[in-house]
């Protein structure tokens, strides 16, 4: 119900105010004077009935015109939809789109090699959330539905079919992203639910939508009984993490298999050095992670592009607030550090640089508490360059590794370069697990104490 609607079905007619009128001249001119404060508690009484009598025919009529699929405000942005379906049913086991119309070009989409029913995309290509028409059906007492980032909505019928429209939007101050309609089949006991980026072409889909019973045989499929197997015994399991920021020349135990028992020390890695620079001069561009990194953070003579503009991207809960986005301008740095890497085995898997990472949070003791600040930073150079990151380092080598990363000013002093180590402690006297993660940071602004 709209709100032209809602004001029609409590506005009171003018007939209805001269009823009311007649009934009161009718009591003025039977009542004594002696009684006047008495009459006016009447008159007031017989008001507020003739009210109640008026709005209770009328709001009936208003809700029984939009009888069936009723749609709220949750918030400001939040949309739930629910389905009176009190009404008697004819609930088919089965059943199948029937669409009459479908944009041009449009084909059935193809997933891992099946042909879909409910998705179609511009010649059949593969389909996102947001590219496309993608088509739900659910039996009403199985449909719940509770959407977000709701701007717009309007309630219709289509051949006595109750119909919602939903217009999505993410960004404030942003376009429409995409829209969406449900309609209730209440004599078929379904309702369709059908996303779409235009609205003029979801309009047209949606009006010539219909369902047809399916009557296709269902296959049967039998899977062969699975052999009893032994019951192990129950062990309690937590997980628990711990984080350490190193300085230059320290030393550290390091893994990354998930090992049981001891600490796995297949490796010890020190930290040898962090220095700034401001071009990239005297590295190696083959052993820039990603071609578009080069280009993205440095000119074509190797300096950094500092300053430079980001987007920056703030998001609501879909419910009271939408996304927000503005540009920020902002300085680079641009770090390179450097590890010695020693083996400690002897027929080890070898040491897997990309399982070096950078994060941007705030690290208070031995945990971790989440950034507020906005901005990027990048791990961009690995050397020695591996295509599958495995350095085969022989038991007590040393080989030194050089990683580059990029960082913006405002998450400086909070970003840092991160190895994981993972292993577990099994008690069987205790029947009890104990998942160790150790983070071994090395902090990008050395001249930040994490002391």
């Amino acid at each position: 119900m709209n709100r032209q609607e809602l004001y029609n079905a409590y506005t009171i007619t003018q007939e209805c105010h001269e009823a009311i009128t007649k009934t009161l001249s009718k009591l003025d001119e039977n009542t004594p004077v002696l009684y006047n404060k008495r009459v006016k508690r009447v008159r007031l009484a017989i008001i507020f009935i003739l009210i109640l009598v008026i709005l209770s025919t009328t709001v009936a009529a208003a809700y029984t015109e939009f009888f069936g699929l009723l749609g709220r405000r949750v918030g400001l942005y939040g949309f739930d939809v629910i389905v009176d379906d009190s009404k008697e049913t004819v609930v088919y086991d089965n059943v199948k789109l029937s669409l009459g119309y479908i944009p041009d070009g449009y084909e059935p989409a193809v997933e891992d090699g099946v042909i879909s029913e409910h998705k179609y995309t511009y010649g059949g290509e593969s389909i996102s959330d947001r590219f496309g028409v993608i088509f739900f059906i659910d039996k009403t007492e199985d449909f719940v539905f509770e959407e977000k980032y709701v701007v717009e909505y309007d309630e219709t019928e289509f051949d006595g079919h109750k119909t919602i429209f939903l217009a999505r939007q993410f960004e404030k101050n942003g376009e429409i992203d995409g829209y969406l309609s449900i309609k209730y089949f209440e004599d078929m006991g379904y309702v369709v639910t059908c996303y779409c980026e235009d609205y003029d072409e979801l309009l047209k889909i949606t009006e010539h939508l219909s369902l047809v019973e399916d009557t296709t045989p269902i296959a049967t499929t039998f899977s062969k009984p699975e052999a009893p197997t032994a019951k192990g015994e129950d062990y309690s399991f937590k997980s628990v993490e711990k984080y350490k920021v190193l300085s230059i020349g320290d030393s550290f135990g390091y893994s990354d298999n998930v090992l049981n028992g001891e600490n796995p020390t297949e490796y010890t890695i020190t930290v040898k050095s962090i220095e700034e620079r401001s071009s990239f001069d005297g590295l190696k561009v083959n052993c820039v992670l990603n071609e578009w990194q080069y280009s993205t953070y440095f000119y074509e003579n190797g300096d950094l592009i500092t300053p430079y503009t980001r987007s920056d991207r703030k998001s609501g809960d879909g419910v009271n607030s939408l996304d927000e986005c503005w540009e920020t301008v902002d300085d680079r740095h641009f770090y390179i550090l450097t590890f010695d890497v020693k083996s400690n085995v002897a027929d080890g898997q070898g040491f897997n640089v990309r399982d070096i990472w950078v994060s941007n949070a705030v690290i208070d003791g031995e945990n971790l508490t989440s950034n507020s600040n906005f901005g990027n930073v990048d791990l961009i150079y690995i050397e020695p360059s591996n295509l599958y990151g495995y350095l085969d380092i022989p038991k007590g080598e040393t080989q030194t590794v050089t990683i580059g990363v990029v960082c913006d000013d405002d998450v400086l002093n909070d970003s840092y370069l991160q190895f994981e180590k993972r292993y577990i402690d099994v008690d069987d006297t205790k029947r009890t697990a104990v998942e160790r993660i150790e983070y071994y940071c090395v902090m990008l602004n050395s001249e930040v104490d994490y002391d």
